[in-house]
């Protein structure tokens, strides 16, 4: 059994006026994470977030988390 390899990529907040979820991302790491191709042809990053940590944020337990992409 492999184990993947997480990279973070950037970091995911609260706006100060807790209305908005704020991405903050790495443009080298969004260049270095894994594509796909939609049915439609067009061309998405896969990007991870923990649920358990973005249910924290979003219930004020926690300020910020982090975006990732899983490897291997």
């Amino acid at each position: 059994m492999t184990k993947e390899k997480v990279e973070l990529v950037g970091y995911v907040r609260r706006s100060n006026s807790g209305r908005a979820i704020r991405l903050e991302l790495l443009k080298d790491g969004i260049n270095k994470a894994p594509t796909y191709l939609s049915r439609d042809g067009k061309e998405f990053v896969s990007l991870v977030i923990s649920a358990d940590r973005l249910n924290d944020l979003l219930h004020g337990d926690k300020e910020v988390t982090g975006v990732s992409y899983l490897e291997g």
